[in-house]
């Protein structure tokens, strides 16, 4: 019977290869660290940073503003799997008919997606693209660096014109199951008195390598998949529920580990509750 042995080891999977992948599908210059830039800018604006204050919330922002002009497209930063595609947040495309002391009286919805990238660790980061319009993709698409996946709307606050992508950054990524639903709440959190699994974006992409640790065919290539209970995960990340592909794993009498078959996320539940919380 043939078998596929399997790497235990956590290694890097951002090759020489890979960075010329991503490097080419971008629009631009990419970041130092290999990461598409969001929009053709490629820059960080000073519209409204990261915990800046807008005096329509009272809450610090959980994003960075990148200036841009409706109808402008909007870039994947790396691969990534689409988590969640809305078309109608509340205050995603402004607000109009604004109360004399600057709150909101009237939102005006607007489209925000969600994308899973990763990071040449192989750990998993959510990335939320906002105040968007003729959204490309759907839920489960997988996306290469440098498509496009929606495009800039215009964004009105109380009579004024401030067309931006809103640009949020959630690491690590959260437990994919939040997303199965409409995804409410902290997933499409714009503002708040903390920071709601958010961190701030110029941070993350100055620190933080691209990676294109996405998928691996153990019978063409050599993969890092990460072990516990017979149970097999890619890419290598802490939590099973966050990989994006799932083994049975045995083990031979000498004590090497093999691929059995393929299987998907419920398999993680076969993991002691020592080892995997619930």
């Amino acid at each position: 019977m043939h078998r596929l042995f399997i790497q235990l080891s956590i290694i890097s999977v951002l090759s020489g290869a890979n960075i010329s992948i991503g490097i080419a599908a971008c629009h631009g210059t990419p970041m130092r660290t290999g990461w598409c830039w969001p929009t053709a800018s490629g820059g960080w604006s000073n519209y409204l940073e990261w915990h800046g204050h807008n005096s329509g919330f009272s809450d610090p922002h959980l994003a960075q503003d990148i200036n841009a002009a409706e109808n402008d497209p909007v870039y994947a930063v790396a691969k990534g799997l689409v988590l969640i595609v809305r078309e109608n947040i509340s205050k995603y495309g402004g607000a109009n008919r604004c109360s004399s002391d600057g709150k909101t009286t009237v939102s005006i919805p607007g489209a925000g997606i969600i994308v899973r990238h990763y990071t040449s660790n192989g750990e998993p980061v959510d990335v939320l693209y906002a105040h968007l319009k003729n959204v490309q993709v759907k839920k489960n698409d997988v996306v290469e660096p440098g498509d496009v996946i929606g495009y800039v709307r215009n964004y009105t606050w109380c009579g004024l014109r401030k067309d931006h992508l809103h640009f949020g950054v959630a690491f690590p990524g959260r437990n994919i199951a939040v997303y199965d639903q409409a995804g409410t709440g902290d997933v499409w959190a714009g503002y708040g008195k903390t920071d709601r699994g958010f961190m701030n974006p110029v941070s993350f992409f100055s620190e933080y390598s691209m990676g294109n640790a996405f998928s691996c065919d153990p019978t063409k290539e050599r993969c890092s998949f990460r072990v516990r209970d017979a149970v097999g995960w890619f890419p290598p990340v802490d939590m099973c529920d966050n990989a994006t592909q799932w083994y049975i794993v045995g083990k031979t009498a000498d004590g090497e580990n093999y691929l059995m078959g393929s299987s998907d996320r419920s398999v993680c539940r076969r993991i002691s509750a020592a080892c995997y919380p619930n």
